[in-house]
């Protein structure tokens, strides 16, 4: 079983990629450590970051047990009832849903008159897959309290931990979701792609791939013949795939929009700032961002009190004076890899590329997991 690469266990598993993540923090550690401690020059920038970064994740990691430990309390002690809803939820939601939608696309959708055959057939076709989900379902029924118990254990190492099983689990209760989408998603790629290929060829055009243009074309009065009454069928039977492929988008938009906010969650519990921002608010000296420099006017005899404030008579006469302060970090810098990972959604899921791809009918993924660096550098 192969652990890394594009279809290895650790990119399509969630549990398996929390799991390393905290491998490679407690490998880390104690180098991370040391490399701050034996640093004669430890109060510089560098050396900071990595001390603020270094307690950072403990206090995470406390919190993260801590919380796990209350959840999985909960879990363990109401697993056969969370068991029930969580059937009855999948059941009317991912089930009678999508069911009560293809008995609506066997009518005539918005006033739409599909294609009888083609939509006979689809219609049979994802009743066929919906019904292999009802049969697996029912069969794991039995099963769904050990595996909410286990989310719950899995609390006793973090509340990522059961975040991160739950999403395994969610990926594999909405598998027939993404089953749906691919279908519909390449019967209507395939489709759209013939009907532009036809439709160069009643022009009496093609497309060149050499030179990645539509350059004119000679062809037989067969070929022109027989591909007119291809593009005939085609258009006439695209409705019905559009349809399909629109109706099963919006289910696979949503199924992604909950998987992206469970790993937004989870991104959230493995690297919020949390050291920094107790820092901030204890000693914000501590987290310097710059220096801000005051003018003013001081008498010639002023002298410095204990709180670092001058005083003077007000007889003296006054100098020109230049305050240096330190200017504490902002609390955007201090969340700037969530600025990051906001940047790396909106160019993942609402960028041209992307739809241009849902008009294509190119099928799209779901955004990799970030994992912020926390390997001690040298």
């Amino acid at each position: 079983m192969k652990l890394r690469g594009r279809y290895s266990l650790l990119n399509m598993s969630s549990t398996m990629q929390q799991l390393d993540l905290r491998a490679r923090q407690a490998l880390f550690w104690p180098a991370q450590y040391q490399q701050w401690r034996m640093n004669p020059m430890r109060l510089d920038a560098r050396p900071q970051a990595q001390y603020i970064g270094f307690f950072n994740l403990i206090w995470l990691v406390a919190n993260d047990v801590i919380v796990g430990i209350a959840l999985a309390k909960f879990l363990r002690d109401h697993a056969d009832e969370l068991a029930r809803a969580l059937f009855a939820l999948a059941n009317r939601v991912l089930g009678h849903t999508v069911e009560e939608m293809l008995l609506w696309l066997h009518a005539w959708p918005g006033g739409i008159k599909l294609n009888a055959e083609l939509n006979f057939f689809l219609g049979q076709l994802f009743f066929w897959m919906l019904g292999l989900w009802y049969i697996t379902m029912k069969a794991v029924e039995p099963w769904l309290p050990t595996v909410v118990w286990w989310i719950g254990t899995s609390g006793f190492f973090g509340v990522s931990f059961s975040l991160a099983l739950f999403s395994d689990v969610y990926t594999l209760i909405v598998v027939h979701i993404n089953v749906f989408y691919l279908v519909a998603a390449k019967i209507y790629y395939w489709q759209r792609a013939a009907l532009v290929s036809l439709f160069n060829l009643f022009r009496g055009k093609r497309y060149n791939i050499l030179r990645r243009r539509v350059d004119n074309a000679n062809y037989g009065l067969d070929q022109l013949l027989l591909g007119t009454i291809m593009f005939t069928l085609l258009a006439f039977l695209f409705p019905t795939t559009l349809v399909y492929y629109v109706c099963f988008l919006g289910f696979r938009v949503v199924s992604t929009v909950v998987h992206a906010s469970i790993e937004a969650l989870l991104a959230f519990v493995n690297h919020f700032p949390l050291f920094a921002i107790m820092l901030r608010f204890k000693d914000h000296r501590r987290l310097p961002g710059g220096i801000a420099i005051e003018y003013g006017m001081v008498g010639h005899d002023a002298v410095v009190k204990r709180d670092g404030t001058l005083s003077s008579p007000p007889s003296s006469p006054s100098l020109p004076l230049l305050e240096i302060h330190n200017k504490p970090i902002s609390f955007g810098n201090i969340f700037y890899q969530y600025r990051h990972l906001l940047g790396r959604f909106q160019r993942h899921y609402f960028s041209r590329n992307t739809l241009r791809a849902l008009i294509r009918g190119e099928t799209f993924g779901r955004l990799s997991r970030v994992n912020y660096p926390t390997i001690p550098r040298s």
